[in-house]
């Protein structure tokens, strides 16, 4: 959602309005976050309020986090990019702190 349209605390009480599960604020957007089998019904309730949504997608957060060595991560990382590289690959996710 484009930051301007509404300030924070409006958006916030929105997405409580209807159990959106998290509201995130970048430099130039807001970000809503919900369960899968919710994304649909909160882009549409957004919408009917006039909120201009600019993405919805889905996405995978990890529940638990990994810490590793610098090295390690420089080899996971290219590895990442590696994977992300190849034509049937559509997004990599991780769980690296």
């Amino acid at each position: 959602i484009p930051k301007g349209l509404r300030a924070y605390d409006e958006l916030l009480e929105i997405a409580l309005e209807i159990q959106a599960d998290d509201v995130e604020e970048t430099h130039d957007a807001f970000a809503l976050y919900t369960s899968t089998a919710q994304l649909s019904s909160i882009k549409e309730a957004l919408e009917k309020q006039g909120i201009q949504v600019k993405n919805a997608e889905l996405m995978m957060y990890p529940t638990t986090t990994v810490a590793v060595d610098e090295d390690a991560r420089k080899k996971l990382e290219k590895c990442a990019r590696d994977l992300e590289a190849l034509e049937d690959v559509q997004r990599v996710y991780t769980n690296l702190k």
